[in-house]
């Protein structure tokens, strides 16, 4: 995720097997990316609670639209 540019506006990893850790690296890498404006990134294999950080992420960023 870290390789990812911060200019991306928009990424979709639908049902890509991601699990906790690699979640994690994505929502460190999209609290750090100012452009993103769409992430869709459900059917992976998150834990409620990574998810609820996820949907905290979306409420500080009211713009970014976010399908977990």
């Amino acid at each position: 995720a870290s390789a990812f540019p911060k200019g991306l506006q928009e990424l979709g990893l639908v049902g890509c097997g991601i699990g906790d850790a690699g979640g994690s690296a994505l929502l460190q890498w999209a609290s750090q990316a100012p452009a993103l404006k769409m992430l869709c990134i459900e059917e992976n294999l998150f834990s409620d609670e990574l998810k609820r950080k996820f949907h905290k992420l979306s409420k500080q960023r009211p713009a970014m639209i976010l399908v977990v």
